[in-house]
C-alpha cells in the first residue's frame, strides 16, 4: 500500500496567502468597528451629553414625575378634603353606612363634595354648619378593597409642583402596571427623616387585579407638564423650588452668578422659566458647590 503524500506550497506562496488573510481580517474588523461606531452615534440621546465642566441650556419637554415604594393593604382608611373654603353642610351619615362612588355627601360654600370610590362611612371630622378652610379633612371613610399605601415626603411634594394628574401602580413580581385612583390617608406622621411632614396616601387597586395583603408595590405619580421650555440638569442649579441660582460661563470663560426662576422638574432636568436663555452655558456643578470662584 502506497503512503499518501502531502502537497506543500512553496514558502513564498504560503507567505503571500498569510498576508492576504491578515489583510482581509483587518478589513472586516475595521468595517465592523465603523458600523458599530455609526450605530452608537445613531443611538445618542437628543440632548447633548454635557461636558465635565459646563452644560448648555436647551429646549425640551419635562413632566413632573415621582416613583414611590409602598405595600398593598386592604380596607384602608382615607379622608375627603374640602374642595374650597366656606360653610360646610353635610349629610346625615351613620358609621358603617355604605356610600356609592360619586355620591354627594356634603357641600362647602355651595360646592358639592363626593366620594371618589365605593366606600364605608366611618366618621365626620368637621361639624356641619362650621366654616372650613380649603383642604381641611371633612370625613373619614374605609376603602372597600385593596390599595397601595405609600407616603410623599415634604421634598417630594415640591417635586410634583402641582396636584397629581395621572397615577399608575405596579405590584413587585406581580401584576401591573395599572391606572389607580389616589386617596388621601389620615395623617399620623410626625415627619420624614428630613424633619418635613410626610403625606400618606393610597393608590386604589382595581378589583380585577389579583393582589395579596402586604406585598411590595410601587406607584408612579405624574404632575404638571411643561412643553418646549428651557431645561438644565438639576445638579447645575442651587435651589429646587421657585427660585435658584446658576453660574453662567461667558464666551471668554468668565463666570457670573445669576438668579433664575424654576418650574417643573422630573428629578433629572428642571425648567428655567426666566433668567437663562437657550444656548447659554453654565457650570455643571451648582454654585454653592463650586466655591468662591465667580
Amino acid at each position: 500500500m502506497s503512503t499518501p503524500t502531502t502537497k506543500r506550497f512553496p514558502a513564498s506562496i504560503r507567505l503571500t496567502l498569510l498576508v492576504c488573510v491578515v489583510a482581509l481580517a483587518a478589513g472586516y474588523v475595521g468595517g465592523q468597528m465603523g458600523r458599530d461606531s455609526q450605530t452608537a452615534e445613531a443611538q445618542l440621546p437628543d440632548r447633548d451629553a454635557p461636558s465635565s465642566e459646563t452644560v448648555t441650556a436647551e429646549r425640551g419637554d419635562v413632566v413632573a414625575t415621582l416613583s414611590i415604594e409602598g405595600y398593598v393593604g386592604g380596607n384602608s382608611l382615607f379622608t375627603i378634603e374640602a374642595p374650597a373654603g366656606g360653610l360646610l353642610s353635610h349629610a346625615a351619615l351613620r358609621r358603617n353606612d355604605s356610600v356609592a362612588k360619586s355620591a354627594s355627601i356634603a357641600t362647602v360654600d355651595g360646592i358639592a363634595v363626593s366620594v371618589p370610590v365605593d366606600a364605608t362611612f366611618v366618621r365626620w371630622l368637621a361639624a356641619s354648619g362650621t366654616v372650613v378652610p380649603e383642604g381641611l379633612p371633612l370625613a373619614e371613610f374605609r376603602l372597600n378593597g385593596f390599595g397601595i399605601a405609600a407616603e410623599i415626603s415634604g421634598y417630594a411634594q415640591y417635586r410634583l409642583f402641582s396636584d397629581v394628574v395621572h397615577s399608575r401602580g405596579i405590584i413587585h413580581e406581580g401584576p401591573g402596571p395599572f391606572d389607580c385612583q389616589i386617596l388621601q390617608l389620615p395623617s399620623d406622621s410626625q415627619g420624614d427623616e428630613g424633619g418635613q411632614a410626610a403625606r400618606p396616601f393610597t393608590c386604589v387597586v382595581p378589583h380585577d387585579v389579583r393582589v395579596f395583603d402586604g406585598v411590595k408595590a410601587s406607584v408612579m405619580l405624574e404632575g404638571e407638564q411643561a412643553t418646549n421650555v428651557v431645561l438644565v440638569p438639576v445638579g447645575a442649579v442651587s435651589g429646587t423650588v421657585d427660585r435658584g441660582e446658576v453660574m453662567v460661563v461667558g464666551a471668554d470663560g468668565a463666570k457670573s452668578l445669576r438668579s433664575v426662576e424654576l418650574g417643573v422638574t422630573d428629578g433629572l432636568f428642571v425648567e428655567i422659566k426666566s433668567g437663562l436663555e437657550e444656548g447659554e452655558r453654565i457650570t455643571a456643578t451648582a454654585p454653592l458647590l463650586v466655591g468662591d470662584e465667580k
